[in-house]
């Protein structure tokens, strides 16, 4: 709760910036978060060694993941408010995959070790991996 409301905080101090320059806000959502909270909830995950199975390289980037019999979808939300270049995902699966694409953006750069893919792709308000498994 009380990360929640730090956001909603700093919220309330942008908002009043982006009017004092006359501007209107791109979004609803808090610009950012505080940091300890986030630092708090990652330790507290740190003795069980927890992996999720998809994750983005920005804290205001949301994954989540969709599996079915066909394939599997990652779902994107960006919470920024604005676009943004070079988003990196990472997809944890020992799947044989067939050829992933997204949209409404292509995927940029793709790369996969044993176990782990990463691609890499703009971002706007949301976007859609889809992972196909091999048949």
């Amino acid at each position: 709760m009380a990360y929640g409301i730090s956001g909603v905080l700093l919220q309330k101090t942008f908002e009043a910036e982006l009017k004092k320059a006359g501007k209107v806000p791109t979004t609803y959502n808090p610009p950012d978060f505080a940091p300890e909270y986030r630092d708090l909830f990652a330790n507290l995950l740190k003795p069980i060694a927890y992996k999720p199975a998809v994750e983005t390289d920005n804290y205001l980037v949301e994954a989540n993941l969709l599996e079915g019999p066909k394939g599997k979808v990652i779902t994107l939300s960006n919470w920024t408010g604005k676009p943004l270049q070079g988003v990196r995902v990472t997809l944890r699966t020992t799947a044989k995959i067939g050829k992933p694409f997204s949209s409404p953006n292509p995927i940029k750069a793709q790369s996969a070790k044993p176990g782990i893919l990463q691609f890499t792709l703009d971002l706007g308000p949301a976007d859609f991996i889809v992972v196909p498994l091999q048949r």
